[in-house]
């Protein structure tokens, strides 16, 4: 099994990616959504309650949530997960890696 990381770091979306980079891409737009934004899918996407926590109780939470949003993307499985706050802006960055292939 092959591990990738995905963050929420800003970057054009691949719209001619095919293969595992269209796998990649599928999970950091699954990282961008807040959950209830996909109607009939309102699980699908990150629990809003996560962006008021603590980057302490985030970085407890994510793991979890990442699992629960990656159902969506059968072919990953969540290995780990953290949140990066960034001096600069502010701004909170997920980070989410995955294995892909077969067991």
């Amino acid at each position: 099994m092959a591990q990738y990381e995905i963050t929420t770091e800003t970057r054009p979306i691949l719209w001619e990616s095919v293969g595992l980079e269209r796998v990649l891409q599928n999970c950091r737009n699954l990282m961008l959504l807040q959950a209830g934004e996909v109607p009939y899918g309102r699980w699908r996407g990150i629990d809003p309650a996560l962006f008021h926590m603590t980057r302490e109780e985030t970085n407890y939470s994510l793991v979890p949530e990442l699992d629960r949003v990656m159902q969506a993307e059968p072919r990953v499985q969540v290995a780990d997960g953290w949140c990066e706050m960034r001096d600069t802006d502010g701004t909170a960055v997920y980070h989410c890696v995955v294995n892909i292939g077969e067991d």
